[in-house]
């Protein structure tokens, strides 16, 4: 199942259908994350999988290994989260909002 937002379901669509063909479903997004998740997963409610891959399009460079493991694992465990280091910088503001901390990014996925 892809999830798609609506001002670009006719066009993802069309593009999918030439590299993926008849094996790919199709749900509408939602007003946030988690509403296109559900969405998707309320797609796969009439034949539901052993596993359940979520990819968020944003991050589209995943290598097929790495799917694969984190499905082996899924299936091994019940579930599997993968992670990357963070590189955005996280900023905590004081009351006046100045600058009062900055996270070290080394920390944190």
């Amino acid at each position: 199942v892809v999830v798609t937002a609506a001002p670009s379901a006719e066009a993802d669509r069309k593009l999918l259908s030439t590299w993926c063909g008849p094996k790919v479903s199709y749900a509408s997004g939602g007003t946030t994350r988690h509403r296109s998740i559900w969405n998707g997963l309320k797609a796969l409610a009439a034949s539901p999988p052993h596993v359940v891959v979520i990819h968020d399009g944003v991050r589209p460079f995943i290598d097929e290994e790495t799917l694969k493991e984190c499905a082996t694992l899924a299936w091994q465990h019940g579930a599997c989260g993968m992670t990357r280091p963070l590189v955005s910088t996280v900023l905590l503001p004081d009351n006046d909002n100045f600058l009062s901390q900055s996270l070290n990014r080394s920390k944190y996925r």
